[in-house]
C-alpha cells in the first residue's frame, strides 16, 4: 500500500511542479508523508532520463559510466535511439561520463543533495547531451575535460535544475573545440579523399602495368612465333636449296656419265667404221691383185678370181651384216638419244659401201676390158656375174637401208622414251614444288595462327586478370561492408540490450522502493505479500499480454516461514524458474536472499526484494554469513 502511495506521491509532485503551484504541492506532499507509516519509510531516489545526440540524431551504443567518487558505481549504453535512463540515490555526488568511438567525450556533475524533509521522494530529471564527432586518432582536448553541465537541487523551483551560468560558459568554451574538431575532421576527410584517390591511381596504375605487361608479353609472343615462323621458312627453304643442288648434281653426274657412254659410243663407232674401212680397203687390194692375177693367168683363174671374189663378197656382207648389228645393238644400249651420231654413222657405212661398189665397177670393167681382150666368148657370163655380184651388192645396199630405218625408229622410240622420261620428270619436279609451296604456306599460316593463338590467350590471360582484381576489389567492399554491417548490428544489440536492461532494473528498482516500505506489523506485512501478490499476478499477466519478452522478470514472492536464528537455505523450483533462498536471522534482524535462475537463461539477485547486481548480491551474502558465523 505505502508503494501505491509514493507512486501516487511521485505523480501528484510532478504535476504540481509549475511555479505558480510550488508552495501547495510541498504542503500536499507533506502532509501526505505524514499519513505514511514511519516504520515503512524508505529512500527517495533521482531517476535521470536522458538522449545522447550526434548532429542532432540519437547516437546509439554511446557509453555511460557513472561514477561515485573514483568508483565506478554503473555502466550502461544507449539504445538505439540514443536514449538512457539511469536510478540514482539521493544524497550523493555523481560525475556522468559521456563517450563513444570518434567522439569527444563529455562529462555532466550531479549534486543529489535534497533537504532532509524531501529524501524519500523520487525525482526525475531528463536532459541531452551532443557528442560531437572528433578526427580518428586525436586527442581528447583539455578543455573538454571539465563538465559541460552542473546539476543539482534548486530551491528556487524545489527541483534538480542545471547551473545556466557555468552551462553557457563550458558552452562557449565547446563551440570552439567544436570548431576545431570540425576543422580537422575536414582535413581528416580531405586526406582520406586524397588517399583514397592516391590508392585509386595506384590501383589503376597497377592495373595498367598489368595491361602493359600483358600486351608486351602478347607481342614478345607474336615476335617470337614471327621469329620462329621466319626461321622456320628460311631453314626450309634453306633444305630446299640443299636437296635441289643434291638433285643438280645427281643430274649432272648422270648427264656426265651419259656423256661418257655417248663419247665411248662414238669413239667406238668411229673405230668400226675405220676398221670396216680398211677391211673395205684390203680386200679391194686383195679383190684387185686376184683380178690382176686373174687377167695375167687365164680366163679361169679370172673366172676363179670371180668365184671368188664372189664368195669374198658374200663373206664380205656377212661380215659387214654382222658389224652393222653389233654396231646397231651397241649404239641403242650406249645412247638411245644419239639419233644424230647413228645418222652420221650410217651416212658413212652407205658411203664406205658405195666406195665398195665404185671399186666392184671399177674391177668389173677392168675385168671387163680384159676377158674382151683375152675371151669375147666367156665376156658375157663374166658380166652376168658381174651384174650378179651387183645384183647381191644392191641387195646388200637394200638390206642396209630397211635396217638403218629401222635403227633410225629405234632412235626415234628411244629419244621418244627419254623426251617422256623428261616431260614425267618435270611434271614430278613441278608437283614436287607445288606440294613445298604448299607446305611452306602452310608453316607459314600455322605461324600466323599460332601467334594469333598467343595474341589471343595473351587478351584472354590479361581480361581473366582484369576480372580478377576487380572480383578481388568487390569482395574486399563486400567485407568491409559487411564487418560495418556487423559492428552496426553488434552496437544495436548492445544498445537495444543495455537499455532493455537498464528499463528491467530501473523497474525492478522501483519494486525494490515499494518493497522497503513494508515493514509493518506481521501481520499486516503478511496482508500487504498477499495483495502484492495478487498485483504482481495481475501486472504479469498483463505485461506478458502486452508485451511478452523472455527477459520479463518478476520479485518472486515465496512461502514466509519460521525460520531459525542463524542461516537457512532452501531451493524452490517452478515450472519456468528455480529460486535460491538464503535466509539469514540474527537477533532481531532478518535479511532474505533470492537467486532466481530462468529456464532461459536470465538470473536476477534480490536482497528483502530488492534487485541487485551479482557482485552486490555475493559480496552481501558473504559479509552477512560471516557475521552470522562469527558469532
Amino acid at each position: 500500500m505505502n508503494y501505491i502511495k509514493l507512486l501516487f506521491l511521485n505523480t501528484l509532485y510532478h504535476f504540481l511542479r509549475c511555479r505558480l503551484l510550488k508552495s501547495l504541492a510541498a504542503l500536499i506532499i507533506t502532509l501526505f508523508l505524514c499519513t505514511l507509516d514511519v516504520s515503512g519509510q524508505a529512500n527517495g531516489f533521482l531517476e535521470v532520463y536522458g538522449s545522447v545526440l550526434q548532429s542532432g540524431k540519437g547516437l546509439a551504443g554511446a557509453e555511460i559510466k557513472v561514477m561515485k567518487g573514483n568508483e565506478m558505481a554503473d555502466q550502461l549504453f544507449t539504445n538505439a535511439s540514443g536514449k538512457f535512463i539511469v536510478n540514482l540515490d539521493l544524497q550523493s555526488n555523481y560525475v556522468l561520463v559521456f563517450s563513444k568511438n570518434g567522439s569527444i567525450s563529455k562529462s555532466i556533475e550531479l549534486n543529489t543533495m535534497v533537504p532532509e524533509r524531501l529524501q524519500d521522494v523520487m525525482f526525475s530529471y531528463k536532459f541531452k547531451v551532443d557528442l560531437f564527432p572528433k578526427p580518428e586518432g586525436e586527442e581528447q582536448p583539455a578543455e573538454a575535460s571539465k563538465p559541460v553541465a552542473m546539476i543539482g537541487y534548486d530551491e528556487r523551483y524545489e527541483d534538480f535544475n542545471y547551473d545556466t551560468n557555468y552551462t553557457e560558459a563550458r558552452k562557449a568554451e565547446l563551440e570552439e573545440v567544436k570548431q576545431q574538431m570540425a576543422v580537422k575532421l575536414e582535413q581528416e576527410k580531405q586526406e582520406l579523399a586524397i588517399a583514397a584517390a592516391k590508392a585509386e591511381a595506384a590501383l589503376a596504375a597497377v592495373r595498367e602495368k598489368a595491361r602493359q605487361d600483358s600486351i608486351k608479353v602478347a607481342e614478345e609472343a607474336r615476335l617470337l612465333a614471327l621469329a620462329k615462323a621466319r626461321e622456320d621458312s628460311i631453314a626450309q627453304a634453306r633444305e630446299n636449296e640443299r636437296l635441289r643442288l643434291i638433285a643438280e648434281e645427281e643430274a649432272r653426274k648422270v648427264a656426265e656419265a651419259e656423256a661418257r657412254v655417248q663419247a665411248e659410243a662414238r669413239a667406238k663407232a668411229e673405230a668400226d667404221s675405220l676398221a670396216a674401212a680398211a677391211e673395205a680397203a684390203r680386200i679391194a687390194r686383195v679383190e684387185e691383185e686376184k683380178r690382176q692375177k686373174a687377167v695375167a693367168d687365164s680366163i679361169a683363174a679370172a673366172q676363179e678370181a670371180e668365184r671368188l671374189a664372189m664368195i669374198e663378197a658374200e663373206k664380205q656382207a656377212r661380215l659387214e651384216e654382222q658389224k652393222r648389228q653389233k654396231a646397231i645393238a651397241d649404239s641403242i644400249a650406249a645412247a638411245e638419244e644419239l639419233s644424230r651420231l647413228a645418222k652420221i654413222e650410217a651416212e658413212k657405212r652407205q658411203r664406205a659401201i658405195a666406195d665398195s661398189i665404185s671399186a666392184a665397177q671399177e674391177a668389173d670393167r677392168l675385168a671387163k676390158i680384159e676377158a674382151d681382150r683375152l675371151a669375147r666368148v666367156e665376156a658375157e657370163k663374166r658380166q652376168k656375174a658381174v651384174a650378179d655380184s651387183i645384183a647381191a651388192v644392191q641387195e646388200a645396199a637394200r638390206l642396209a637401208r630397211i635396217e638403218e630405218e629401222k635403227r633410225q625408229k629405234a632412235a626415234a622410240d628411244s629419244l621418244a622414251a627419254v623426251q617422256e622420261a623428261e616431260r614425267l620428270a618435270r611434271i614430278e619436279a613441278e608437283r614436287l614444288a607445288t606440294i613445298e609451296a604448299e607446305k611452306r604456306q602452310k608453316a607459314a599460316a600455322d605461324s600466323i595462327a599460332a601467334v594469333r593463338e598467343a595474341e589471343r590467350q595473351a587478351a584472354i590471360q590479361a581480361e581473366l586478370e582484369r576480372k580478377k582484381l576487380e572480383e578481388e576489389e568487390r569482395a574486399r567492399k563486400a567485407e568491409e561492408q559487411r564487418l560495418k554491417l556487423a559492428a552496426e548490428l553488434r552496437a544495436k544489440f548492445v544498445a537495444d540490450s543495455t537499455a532493455k536492461a537498464d528499463e528491467a532494473a530501473r523497474l525492478l528498482a522501483m519494486e525494490a522502493e515499494k518493497e522497503r516500505l513494508r515493514k509493518e506489523a506481521e501481520e499486516k506485512r503478511l496482508a500487504d505479500i498477499q495483495a502484492q501478490k495478487d498485483a504482481f499476478a495481475k501486472a504479469n499477466a498483463a505485461t506478458k499480454e502486452n508485451n511478452p519478452s523472455p527477459t520479463e522478470t518478476n520479485i518472486p514472492v515465496t512461502e514466509d516461514k519460521d525460520y531459525p536464528e542463524g542461516i537457512s537455505e532452501e531451493t524452490i523450483k517452478e515450472a519456468s524458474r528455480t529460486i535460491y533462498k538464503t535466509v539469514i536471522i540474527k537477533s532481531s534482524d532478518k535479511d532474505v536472499f533470492l537467486k532466481v535462475v530462468y529456464n532461459w537463461g536470465g538470473v536476477y539477485y534480490f536482497k528483502n526484494n530488492s534487485s541487485m547486481s551479482q557482485s552486490s548480491f555475493d559480496s552481501e551474502l558473504k559479509r552477512l554469513k560471516k557475521i552470522v558465523e562469527g558469532g
